[in-house]
Order: structure tokens, then C-alpha cells, then sequence
């Protein structure tokens, strides 16, 4: 860990693990980063990451014409203290310009951009939008069985207008943890459902939530309508990022990013061979990486790939998923080479 984080101490790398916010609840947008202070994090205006460079003396006069950064935990800077962030080093690196993290734990892109129409709704304007994304969309996509319009950031954020189904089913946990009860749900065909048709009324998901939130995750996506849907789910998005660039006046660029999951060589697996076995969507995550990426290459989606990234850096993550300051530092330089 050490060698990870270059310069500190066993008990200063403690402290930036333990001092990490986590989701709070959001009126709108379901869930933000705590807002918080301390020495290694502090979330503030707008739920924007602070760095030496963005804080709240400086905020409101820089954001406007300001370069704004969305992306999910990996793009906030999970486990990295404030200015080892991407967007930090990009502060760092560029100083004609001033960079705004507003990365949020488990965000996708589709949540990404609510963000960013609330954030114009308020009356804010960016010179620039930059988009991290990947690795939450492409697990959730896998993960649960809604369409790629639809797909929620977090599997309970389905069901808001009935309960939160992660509390509910926690309520029913001693039952529908019996085996025959799982068996029962696995086998009875209503719970076989097409997940994706919410517009129906003789549909499980709103005739018993409970129970469609249970099943939703144990009935994958098909391998061979993984195409589609991966894909529609990012041309969809990158239609509306274009059409609000035009309307708003803003230039904007969209990585897919490096996954740890997916990364070999991760130091954070000691088995790599046993690790995908365990993951219940490892396959669907590899293929629909595959997918986007083959698409990129071929521009039939407009963004950048920087998946390879990883193998660039000798220490890439702090934990399973989540970047090194090391590897931070490398994706500032490599969006810098794409301006």
C-alpha cells in the first residue's frame, strides 16, 4: 500500500480509507456524496469535490466557463485523498483552465447526465463536459434486466413510489432466505418475466415490487441481446450529450474507462481464475466491454477509449475498482493529449 501511495504514511493511508463519504440521499437524483470536511476529502457547493485549485472561495467565479467532470466513484476519487483525483491533476496540469469533479459513488452515465441538466437548470454554464464512464454502466446494464433507457443505478432505486425495496426485502430477509422459497421464485414462471416491460400492467414489477426486485437479479440478460442493448444505451446518451452541447454552447468528450474488475493483473485478486467465477455477470461485464470497445474503434460511438490505461502504471488501484493517485495522474495527461 505504500508503494501505492507514494509518501505516506501506514497510518495516513488508513486515515484517507476511513475518512471516504459515502451516498446520501438526493430530492431528485436520488443520491450524493456526504457533503463533508476533513483533511483528506471535503464535498461542498453543488456536491463538487474540492481540490487546492476548486473550493468554495473560488467556486462560483470559476465554474461558469469552467471544464465540468461527471463520472461515478473512480472520477470522485474513492480512497485517493483531494488532490490526487484526475480532475486535480488536470488542475495541476492545465492551469488555463479550472476542472470541477463532480463524480458521485455508483453514478452512471444516464444519472451523469441528469446531473448535468440539473446544473444547467440552475443556471450554470461549462466551456467543457467531460464524461468517465464504463465500469458502472456496463455492471448495471449486466447486473439487472430493464431496458438500457431504464436501468437504475442502484437495483432498489426502482421501486421509489411503492418502497425502498432494499429496506422492505430486508424486512422479509429470514423468509426469503429459505431455500425453498429461492426455489420457489426460480422456478414459478410469472417471475420469468420480460423485466423490461414496465408499461404493462400484468407485469411483476407492479404487481408484486417485492418480489420482481428479488428476481430482477437472478434473471441476467441474455448474451445475444447484449449487443443492443449496451449499445443503444450509449448512442441514446451520446444523442442527448450532443444535442444538449449544441443547445448549451459547450464542447464535450466521453471516455470508456479503465475496469479493475476486468484488469488480470490486479494486486487486489489473488486469484483471477477463482474471482471471475465468483462474479454472477463476469461474463456479461467481459463481453459488453468488448462490444463498446470494437464500436469505438470502428466510430460508431463517439468516445474515447482508455481502457488499456491500467496497464500504463505499475500500482493502478487502490482497492478492487478504484484508482491510484498513479493512475490518475496518467489520465490527465492522456485527456490534456485530447483537447
Amino acid at each position: 500500500m505504500q508503494e501505492i501511495y507514494l509518501g505516506k504514511s501506514v497510518n495516513e493511508i488508513s486515515k484517507i480509507q476511513s475518512d471516504c463519504p459515502q451516498n446520501v440521499s438526493h430530492p431528485t437524483l436520488s443520491f450524493m456524496m456526504q457533503p463533508i470536511k476533513n483533511e483528506n476529502y471535503e464535498v461542498g457547493i453543488e456536491n463538487c469535490r474540492y481540490d487546492a485549485f476548486c473550493n468554495a472561495t473560488n467556486f462560483y467565479k470559476n465554474v461558469n466557463g469552467g471544464v465540468w467532470v461527471f463520472g461515478g466513484s473512480t472520477t470522485f476519487g474513492v480512497n485517493v485523498s483531494s488532490n490526487q483525483t484526475y480532475t486535480s491533476y488536470l488542475n495541476q496540469l492545465d492551469k488555463d483552465n479550472h476542472y470541477f469533479n463532480f463524480g458521485i459513488s455508483s453514478y452512471h452515465q444516464s444519472l451523469e447526465i441528469d446531473r448535468l441538466i440539473l446544473l444547467l437548470k440552475k443556471g450554470y454554464r461549462p466551456k467543457k463536459v467531460i464524461f468517465m464512464d464504463g465500469l458502472n454502466d456496463i455492471t448495471q446494464l449486466t447486473y439487472t434486466n430493464y431496458s438500457s433507457s431504464e436501468t437504475p443505478a442502484k437495483a432498489h432505486l426502482a421501486y421509489p413510489s411503492t418502497y425502498n425495496a432494499e429496506r422492505a426485502f430486508n424486512n422479509y430477509s429470514i423468509v426469503n432466505s429459505l431455500p425453498i422459497v429461492k426455489l420457489m421464485i426460480l422456478k414459478n414462471k410469472k417471475y420469468q418475466n420480460n423485466f423490461e416491460n414496465i408499461y404493462s400492467d400484468k407485469v411483476l414489477y407492479h404487481q408484486n415490487p417485492l418480489f420482481h426486485y428479488d428476481a430482477v437479479v437472478k434473471y441476467l440478460p441474455k448474451i445475444e441481446d447484449l449487443d443492443k442493448k449496451v449499445t443503444d444505451y450509449y448512442k441514446n446518451n451520446l444523442i442527448l450529450i450532443e444535442n444538449l452541447s449544441k443547445s448549451y454552447g459547450f464542447e464535450y468528450q466521453v471516455y470508456f474507462q479503465p475496469n479493475g474488475i476486468l484488469y488480470t493483473k490486479n494486486s487486489f485478486v489473488t486469484n483471477y481464475a477463482d474471482f471471475k467465477s465468483e462474479l454472477i455477470n463476469y461474463t456479461l461485464v467481459s463481453r459488453a466491454y468488448e462490444i463498446i470497445r470494437k464500436k469505438i474503434k470502428n466510430n460508431e460511438l463517439n468516445m474515447i477509449d482508455i481502457a488499456d490505461l491500467h496497464e500504463h502504471s505499475k500500482n493502478s488501484y487502490v482497492d478492487l475498482a478504484h484508482y491510484s493517485p498513479e493512475l490518475n495522474k496518467n489520465i490527465a495527461k492522456v485527456i490534456l493529449l485530447n483537447n
